[in-house]
């Protein structure tokens, strides 16, 4: 049994860097061809390598080129997910975790943006307000209507 199957994915989210303010710890599952992308509470985005924003792809490439050690998928759980177990300035732009799940590091302004959240809002908040796609789904309605 495949371990990453054992804790709920959709507990998964971006949470802030532990030493770089304004940056977020965010997870990436790469299911091949999709990568999916947890930016929030419940929500996900999905890119293909084509449509992957470049600043993801290329803390990616980093990740999977530096050589480090990595767990099999079978071993982790959702505490690894957020841990960097080295001491090098790869906690500072992405890691890989496992087979299929890696953290990219990404500045508040990077993450607004996946969230589909405008700069002119002072923090990030996964409330009822600034949740676009609740906006989306309530204009959808009325449109139809």
């Amino acid at each position: 049994m495949n371990m990453i199957n054992l804790f709920d994915l959709d507990d998964l989210h971006a949470l802030p860097h532990e030493t770089l303010k304004n940056h977020h710890r965010v997870p990436v599952r790469y299911i091949n061809p999709n990568y999916i992308v947890f930016v929030g509470n419940k929500f996900r985005r999905t890119f293909t390598e084509d449509t992957l924003p470049d600043n993801i792809l290329s803390k990616l490439t980093m990740a999977r080129a530096s050589g480090k050690k990595y767990l099999n998928d079978e071993e982790v759980n959702a505490i690894d997910i957020f841990y960097y177990p080295h001491n090098d300035s790869m906690g500072d732009v992405g890691w890989r975790v496992s087979e299929t799940m890696y953290i990219v590091v990404l500045e508040e302004c990077e993450l607004r943006s996946l969230l589909g959240i405008e700069d002119g809002m002072n923090k990030l908040d996964w409330n009822e307000e600034n949740d676009t796609r609740r906006k989306s789904k309530s204009k959808s309605k009325k449109n139809l209507r």
